[in-house]
Order: structure tokens, then C-alpha cells, then sequence
């Protein structure tokens, strides 16, 4: 399933508008049966759209996505993860997070409603705030469970590239009053890597395969990176 994860994700970024490689220091890391490999790409509205894959030989594969916006721009947070082990797919994670001045309950609701998994997990306490009612968060055991997990997937990206791709820009024009939203979004989006960052199962596992000091710099700079609100003056 981590292939057809990864390719459901890549067919999804063909439209967005003046997309382009985002160059990475990580994009291949090996370390005995570990391979963690890195795609980036930036486009208008978008800081970065992320797709990390790891695998510990056949035992585990995992599948992690982000979509960061721009706080300029009125575009909220994508995020999918699967963790597959060769029986099941242990956790499943989609969502579309809200973010200041941006709401899309009614295309997700509906989407929403017509997926529902028979074997769900409970959020974390950490995710309070991070997730929107529409989050979906289960084990897949089948194979029609699998498929749901790709079709709900698959209909929240198509929601997520159509709100990038008609995204409304907030100018400053210099005025103090007009940056308030910006700094709203700025504040949801830093809201949503902290959040991110006490997932201790993350850490934990990277410690384990490589060492304490090299996961937090990995997760801080690469998995959940806080927006550079200096560049955002150029963007």
C-alpha cells in the first residue's frame, strides 16, 4: 500500500500552479535495512509538499505526507501517514487541517460522511486542536479497508489542490492591520509542528534507528519545520 499512497500523492500535485523541486539534503538515507527516502516540492501558495517513505526491510513501511502552506495565502494544512506492517495497516491518518480564515466543512462533511472504518483508533491527546472533525484515524485489516483509506485520501486531496490552486492571497500593502490574519495562520501552522513534535512514538522510533540528537534535528527541520516568517516578506 505505501506505493499506492505515494503515487495517489504525486498524481495529485501534477495541476497545482508553477510547481518545482524543493532540494533536499535528506532526499536518500540508508543505514543497514532502513531507507528513508525524501520528496519536496514548492509551489505558489505552498512552502512545501512532503512525501517521506521508510522502510525497515519487509517488517514495516511507513508513508508520511504534509502540505505546508504559505500563511499569505488562505490555504489550510493536508496530512496523511500509513504505518504497514506485512499483515495490516496498523495506522491510517488523513486530514485536512483548518487553519485562520479558512473553512472547508462543507466540501469535507459530506466527503466524510460516506467513509467510515470498522476498526477506528482514538487520537492522541496531543492532536487537540491540530485535526479537524473530518480527521479519519484507523487500522485497515482488508482490503476493502485499504481502498476506502485511498478513496477518502484521494477525495481530500482533490479538495486540498483545488483550494492551492484558487487560494487568495493576503497583501499587507504595508498596513499593520492586514497582517493580522497572516500572523493568525502563522500561529495555527506553528501550532500544528509543536503539536506534531510530542508525538513521542516518532521520536522513539528514530532514536532507535539512528540516535537521539539526529531524530530531533530530522523531525524539527524536516518532518515538522516551523514557517520562516522572515522569508515570508520575499514570498
Amino acid at each position: 500500500m505505501q506505493d499506492e499512497l505515494a503515487d495517489l500523492i504525486r498524481q495529485s500535485l501534477v495541476s497545482l500552479p508553477a510547481i518545482e523541486i524543493l532540494e533536499t539534503n535528506h532526499k536518500l538515507i540508508r543505514k543497514g535495512d532502513i531507507t528513508i527516502r525524501n520528496e519536496m516540492w514548492k509551489c505558489r501558495g505552498m512552502r512545501k509538499l512532503h512525501i517521506e517513505r521508510a522502510s525497515l526491510g519487509e517488517k514495516l513501511k511507513i508513508v508520511h505526507c504534509v502540505f505546508y502552506p504559505i500563511p499569505k495565502y488562505r490555504i489550510p494544512i493536508f496530512g496523511c501517514d500509513i504505518i504497514e506492517t506485512p499483515d495490516q495497516v496498523t495506522a491510517a491518518v488523513v486530514d485536512i487541517s483548518p487553519v485562520f480564515g479558512v473553512d472547508l466543512s462543507d466540501k469535507l462533511a459530506p466527503i466524510s460522511s460516506r467513509y467510515f472504518f470498522k476498526d477506528w483508533r482514538v487520537l492522541p491527546l496531543w492532536t487537540e486542536g491540530v485535526f479537524s472533525p473530518f480527521c479519519k484515524f484507523a487500522r485497515l485489516k482488508d482490503p476493502e479497508s485499504r481502498q476506502s483509506y485511498l478513496d477518502v485520501t484521494s477525495e481530500y486531496l482533490r479538495v486540498m489542490t483545488d483550494c492551492i490552486k484558487n487560494a487568495e492571497y493576503d497583501d499587507d500593502n504595508g498596513k499593520l492591520g492586514d497582517w493580522v490574519p497572516v500572523m493568525h495562520r502563522i500561529d495555527d501552522q506553528c501550532h500544528y509542528v509543536l503539536s506534531q513534535r510530542k508525538n513521542k512514538k516518532t521520536k522513539a522510533v528514530l532514536s532507535q534507528w539512528f540516535d537521539e540528537a539526529w531524530a530531533e534535528n530530522y523531525i524539527n527541520e524536516i518532518l515538522f519545520d516551523k514557517p520562516n516568517v522572515r522569508r515570508l516578506q520575499s514570498l
